[in-house]
C-alpha cells in the first residue's frame, strides 16, 4: 500500500496562528480607518450644520440692520420673542424667521453628537409647533450648538457659534472637552428654595439655611459626602479632547482645536479686540470693574459678556481643573478663581510663583468662612473661600483675600495672619501702583494690629532665613536688632 504524504496536507499549527495574527492585524487597521473616517465625515456634516445656521443668522441681521436675535432692540424683541426673550439656543433658534431658514431640527443636532439623536428626532417631529414667541422653546437637549453673546455679522473675526463640548461657557477660560477624558466628581447642592428677597451668600442667607442638613456645605464636604464620578454634561461623545467646531461671523465654520480658546487663542484674542473698549495694561487702574471685563496681556479690554457662550451657568459642584490647581465650586466659583490666578501673573508673578509652589487646591467653602491649610513640604495647600467673599461686590477686596490665604500657605517664608494680612499690602501695592489705597491702609492696619512689620517681612523672605530658620525674635535678639538694621 502507498503511504500519503501527511507533510504536505495543508497549514500547519504555526502557518495557521500567523495566518490569523495577520488578518487580526489587517482587520485591526481596516476598521480603525473606518472609524477615522466615520468620524472625520461627522466633523464634516457638523461644518455644513454650523455653516447653513450660519446663513440663517447672517440673513436674519440683513432684514434687521444688521443686528442678531440677542443685539435687537426692545421694539425688534417684543416682534420676535414676545415676552419671552432669553439669550440662550433654544430660545433664539426658536425664532419664527430663523426657523424657516435653518429648515428642520436635524440641522440643529450634529451626528459628533449621537448620544443626543433621539432628542433631535423628537424635536424633529414636533418642528412645525416651535416658536419662541409663543413661548414653545426647541428642546436644549435637542441642539448641538451654543451661541456666542459677542457674535456680530458687522465684526467678522467674532465667534457666532460653536459646538457646546465648552469646558466653561467663557471662551477666554475655556478649552474643549472630549469624550475620552476621565469622569469628574460632581455633585448637586443640598441648598433650599429660598424666599424671595433673600440672596446667595449673604447674612440673610447663612440665617435662613442653618437649620437645613447640608445646606451651604463646603464643597470638598459635598464632593465626598454625595459626589459621584460623572462626565461634564457638555460632553460630545464624539469628540475628543481638545476638538471642536466653530462658526465665524463671517460664515465660515472651521474644525477648532485648544489653541483657538483662552485669552490668548487664535479665535478668541481677535473676537476680544474686536470688541475692545481701550488698552488697560493694569486692571485695578482702568478705572473698570475685573469682574465684568476680561484683560489681555498687551492690555487690550472688553466686556466678558461678549466672550460668553449663552447658555446657563452649571449650578453643579464638581471638581474643574485650570493651570495645574483644583477648583472645588459650582462654575461661578471656577471662573472666580481663573479670574484671581490670571490676575496673579500678570499683576504679582511673585505671589503667582508662591501660589504654583504651595497651593494644590481652591475650594468654596459654603459658610464655613475663608481659610487656608497647608501641609509642610508636599506643596499640597489648600485655599477655602467662602461664598460671601468671593461673592462680595468690591473685587479688589476679592483678589487681597485671594492673596491672603495663598500666604497661610507659603511654609518656606512664613505662614501666620500677621505675614497673610502684610502680603495684602506687599502685593497690593504692586497691584494698584501705590499706597494711597483705602485697601491698603486698611490691610496695613490689620498687620500692625498682628505685630507684624515691614522688617519681619523681608527676613521671612531673605536667604538668611532660608537656609537657618531661625525665628526673627530669636534672630534679632542674637544680632541685638532688626534684620535691617544688623545688615
Amino acid at each position: 500500500m502507498k503511504k500519503r504524504n501527511y507533510s504536505q496536507a495543508g497549514f500547519t499549527l504555526t502557518e495557521l496562528l500567523v495566518t490569523i495574527g495577520i488578518i487580526g492585524i489587517i482587520a485591526g487597521l481596516i476598521l480603525t480607518a473606518i472609524a477615522r473616517a466615520k468620524h472625520k465625515a461627522n466633523r464634516i456634516t457638523c461644518l455644513n450644520n454650523l455653516s447653513q445656521i450660519g446663513k440663517a443668522l447672517i440673513g436674519f441681521g440683513h432684514d434687521h440692520e444688521d443686528r442678531m436675535p440677542w443685539q435687537l432692540e426692545e421694539g425688534g424683541r417684543k416682534l420676535h420673542f414676545g415676552e419671552h426673550y432669553d439669550e440662550n439656543s433654544s430660545a433664539i433658534f426658536g425664532i419664527y424667521a430663523l426657523k424657516l431658514e435653518i429648515q428642520n431640527a436635524r440641522t440643529l443636532h450634529s451626528p459628533c453628537d449621537s448620544g443626543r439623536a433621539t432628542y433631535s428626532e423628537e424635536a424633529q417631529s414636533h418642528w412645525a409647533e416651535y416658536d419662541t414667541k409663543e413661548g414653545k422653546f426647541i428642546s436644549p437637549e435637542a441642539i448641538t450648538y451654543d451661541l456666542v453673546k459677542g457674535g456680530d455679522i458687522m465684526r467678522p473675526t467674532t465667534i457666532l457659534g460653536l459646538t457646546r463640548n465648552l469646558y466653561s461657557r467663557e471662551l477666554h477660560k475655556s478649552r474643549w472637552v472630549g469624550a475620552d477624558e476621565e469622569k469628574i466628581l460632581s455633585a448637586e447642592r443640598h441648598d433650599p428654595v429660598l424666599p424671595e428677597g433673600i440672596q446667595v451668600a449673604t447674612k440673610d442667607w447663612v440665617d435662613y439655611i442653618k437649620d437645613y442638613p447640608d445646606a451651604g456645605l463646603q464643597a470638598r464636604r459635598l464632593l465626598h459626602k454625595y459626589g459621584r464620578e460623572t462626565f461634564l454634561p457638555q460632553v460630545i461623545n464624539g469628540l475628543n479632547r481638545g476638538q471642536g467646531q466653530v462658526l465665524m461671523a463671517d460664515g465660515s465654520a472651521a474644525l477648532s482645536s485648544d489653541a483657538d480658546l483662552g485669552r490668548d487663542g487664535k479665535l478668541v484674542k481677535p473676537h476680544i479686540l474686536a470688541h475692545s473698549v481701550g488698552t488697560f495694561p493694569h486692571p485695578y487702574l482702568s478705572g473698570l470693574n475685573p469682574r465684568h471685563h476680561v484683560f489681555s496681556p498687551g492690555g487690550s479690554t472688553a466686556k466678558k459678556a461678549v466672550a460668553t457662550a449663552m447658555r446657563g451657568k452649571d449650578l453643579v459642584v464638581r471638581e474643574w481643573r485650570y493651570d495645574g490647581f483644583l477648583v472645588a465650586g459650582d462654575e461661578e466659583f471656577y471662573t472666580y478663581v481663573v479670574d484671581e490666578i490670571e490676575l496673579l501673573k500678570q499683576e504679582t508673578p511673585g505671589m503667582y510663583k508662591v501660589a504654583k509652589k504651595h497651593v494644590g487646591s481652591f475650594n468654596c467653602n459654603g459658610t464655613g468662612g475663608t481659610c487656608a491649610t497647608w501641609f509642610r513640604g508636599n506643596g499640597d495647600g489648600g485655599v477655602h473661600i467662602a461664598r460671601e467673599i468671593f461673592n462680595h461686590g468690591d473685587p479688589g477686596w476679592h483678589t487681597l483675600i485671594f492673596i491672603h490665604e495663598i500666604q497661610h500657605c507659603d511654609v518656606e517664608s512664613c505662614t501666620t495672619q500677621g505675614a497673610a494680612n502684610f502680603s495684602m499690602v506687599v502685593y497690593g501695592k504692586q497691584i494698584w501702583r501705590t499706597e494711597a489705597n483705602g485697601l491698603i491702609n486698611w490691610c496695613k492696619h490689620l498687620a500692625r494690629s498682628e505685630g507684624y512689620t515691614q522688617d519681619m517681612w523681608d527676613y521671612h523672605h531673605s536667604e538668611e532665613f532660608a537656609k537657618k530658620r531661625i525665628p526673627y525674635k530669636e534672630f534679632t535678639n542674637k544680632n541685638g536688632g532688626g534684620f535691617n538694621v544688623s545688615k
